[in-house]
């Protein structure tokens, strides 16, 4: 277990320090990939919460 969890956070240490790299080496790519990411995430949750209101309305409706 101890070295299950030392193999995680090396794994998210070393993460950090190669985002951190690219970071600054290309800060204009990465600032565009950041925003098409941030972009995404939006739409996907805005997304699931219209999917989640239409199946539970639906599920409601059919109880009635």
């Amino acid at each position: 277990m101890g070295k299950a969890v030392g193999i995680l956070l090396s794994g998210i240490f070393v993460g950090a320090v190669g985002v951190e790299i690219c970071h600054r080496k290309y800060p204009k790519g990465m600032k565009k990939t950041c925003d098409s990411v941030k972009k995404m995430k939006t739409n996907l949750a805005k997304s699931f919460k219209d999917g989640y209101k239409n199946a539970t309305e639906k599920t409601v409706a059919a109880f009635r």
